[in-house]
């Protein structure tokens, strides 16, 4: 609330002085005194209902002022000198009781306007608010939209489909499938994929070894089958890793994470190992999704042992090297050979006389 009265309320007020004023000055028998009703109620009236009580009482007071200087009425004669203060101060009373009073009417509605103002601009501040932030809203929206549409598959549906052509028997290396394999479920690794033959585990494959030779003290060749880690496979048959004590022990040095690639009857047919992994990837859940992935390549193992089988004896007889016994054929035949010269008829002679 405004405590002084407005500039405009003190210019009204200054031109009604110097109206009154200039008539004093143009006609000398003028008396503002002997005019009823006396038009200082005018300013008094006008300023408490248009700006309120502290315009109206300042124009109680400059009335008043204006009715002192203009003369006050003598005293009649055997007038009560109570009574005579009540003709003459009566009037400028009832300005300034007027002004208060007709003033607090006003001001409460100059109160009510101010709060309306209030409201009007505090939810002209809400709705701009509520533009930008919608605004922003639809914005980000937009990008997120545009994100979705370009980004790539999510790396889940890239491990299903790598898997899924494990299963449908693609025709691709076996170290091109599990070297894309592992990058889609494992980014940044580096695995080992072994098959169990009759005494121990073969390596068959090495992923993330680009440009250098897989380290034989983490990957070595071959694992003994009376290896740690082969025999925690038979007690638990899951995969192992380095948070906890038994996994460690079993691992002893050689990668951080281990799983057996179990077929439908639950034997031990390979073993899958993860010597590096990128450190957001080691949890609770690596067993599990290492555990998924071994069984997962159960396929790659069995295409391995028949490219394994169907090539070896042609590359012992082309090298001359020896042969175990469970790479001869059992049931080969001989052919001639095509140096071997045809049988010479032979020619009986008669006997000597």
């Amino acid at each position: 609330m405004p405590v002084l009265p407005p500039w405009i309320a003190v210019g009204e007020l200054a031109l009604f002085v110097l109206v009154v004023a200039t008539l004093e000055w143009l006609v000398p028998a003028f008396d503002i005194n002997l005019v009823q009703p006396n038009p200082c109620w005018l300013p008094v009236l006008l300023l408490s209902l248009q700006y309120g009580t502290v315009s109206g009482v300042l124009a109680a007071f400059v009335s008043t002022a204006i009715y002192v200087i203009g003369g006050l009425p003598e005293q009649d004669v055997g007038e009560n000198h109570f009574a005579y203060l009540l003709r003459i101060w009566g009037q400028p009373m009832l300005w300034i009781a007027a002004a208060v009073l007709l003033g607090q009417f006003r001001m409460r509605q100059i109160a009510a306007k101010i709060e309306l103002r209030r409201t009007v601009a505090e939810l002209e501040s809400q709705r701009a608010a509520i533009t930008a932030y919608a605004e922003n809203l639809r914005e980000r929206c937009d990008m997120l939209e545009r994100r979705i549409a370009a980004r790539p598959e999510p790396a889940a549906l890239d491990i299903l489909s790598n898997l899924a052509s494990v299963r449908g028997g693609d025709q691709r290396s076996v170290e091109a499938t599990f070297a894309e394999v592992m990058r889609a479920g494992f980014p940044g690794s580096k695995a080992t994929l072994y098959r169990r033959e009759a005494d121990a585990f073969h390596r068959i494959a090495a992923a993330g070894h680009p440009g250098e030779a897989v380290p034989a003290d983490r990957a070595p060749a071959r694992l003994a089958h009376t290896h740690a880690l082969a025999h925690a496979f038979e007690l638990r048959n899951a995969a192992v890793t380095v948070l906890t004590a038994d996994g460690e022990k079993a691992l002893a040095g050689l990668g951080l994470a281990a799983a057996p690639a179990r077929n439908s009857a639950g034997e031990v047919r390979g073993l899958l190992k993860l010597e590096s992994i990128e450190p957001g990837q080691m949890g609770p859940s690596l067993a599990g999704a290492l555990q998924m992935v071994a069984d997962a390549l159960l396929p790659l193992l069995d295409a391995s042992a028949n490219a394994g089988a169907a090539s070896g004896p042609v590359a012992a007889a082309t090298s001359g090297e020896a042969r175990s016994w469970r790479q001869l054929s059992w049931f080969a035949s001989r052919r001639p050979a095509a140096t071997d010269a045809p049988p010479r008829p032979t020619v009986k002679t008669p006997a000597a006389g």
